[in-house]
């Protein structure tokens, strides 16, 4: 299984695999297919994880710039998005 699982786009696919925790994406979705999680579900965990790599990305950080901090920061960033919307 892979991130096809989740995104039948090649598009989306190549999308979701960019920025700096782009190398881990697919052992992620591979992971959250042993989990059991249903389409939806995988797909918003992925979509996730891959807006954070591109904000990392951003930010100039690298996957080993990934804590705690850089995390809060990263919802807090999030948060504004959504009060702003």
């Amino acid at each position: 299984m892979s991130i096809s699982a989740f995104f039948k786009s090649k598009k989306t696919v190549t999308r979701m695999c960019q920025g700096p925790l782009g190398l881990y994406m697919e052992a992620y979705a591979n992971l959250l297919v042993s989990e059991g999680h249903c389409c939806q579900s995988g797909a918003r965990n992925i979509r996730v994880a891959a807006d954070y790599s591109l904000w990392l990305a951003n930010n100039q950080q690298r996957a080993t710039d990934v804590n705690e901090d850089s995390i809060v920061e990263y919802e807090t960033f999030r948060q504004n998005i959504v009060i702003r919307s």
